[in-house]
């Protein structure tokens, strides 16, 4: 796998060429420790803007289990805060791509640096600008604009 950021002076190795995310549906599981690492489904809606072999999004602290990209598995690895996806097949410019995947979101780190928050009670997330890969997979840079959906299970 290869690293991946569209070149932007504030945040270089951030962004990711070749796809448009429009819509992204986020699944947290909080099992009642704000120490301890949340199960997550991130599920993205995009559109190619240039032919894909594989597919770069943002992401640190978290494991991943497993891809789909348009319902196939997919095989994927990381390199630095790049998870990178190997397409199932060559995806031409200009059509719908649906992901998804299945990980971890770990709290670990410094509040100075973003992502998670911890706090008395549970967890705040402070994504801007260039955080929120520390909490989901994405393409995290300002210039994609995309709508979130969040759905959070938590105990009583």
């Amino acid at each position: 796998p290869e690293p991946l950021g569209i070149g932007d002076r504030l945040f270089p190795e951030l962004g990711n060429p070749g796809y448009d995310v429009l819509t992204y549906d986020i699944a947290f599981t909080y099992h009642g420790s704000n120490t301890k690492p949340l199960d997550a489904v991130t599920k993205i809606t995009a559109r190619t803007t240039a032919p894909l072999d594989r597919i770069n999004l943002d992401f640190a602290r978290g494991t991943v289990q497993g891809v789909e990209v348009d319902g196939v598995a997919a095989d994927f690895g990381s390199k630095n805060e790049d998870l990178v996806i190997q397409a199932p097949r060559r995806l031409p410019a200009g059509v719908p791509l649906n992901i998804t995947v299945r990980h971890t979101s770990d709290p670990a780190g410094t509040a100075g640096n973003g992502g998670w928050i911890r706090t008395a009670d549970g967890l705040a997330m402070a994504n801007q600008a260039d955080a929120a890969h520390r909490v989901f997979p994405g393409n995290d840079h300002p210039s994609d604009k995309a709508y979130f959906t969040f759905r959070i299970t938590a105990p009583k």
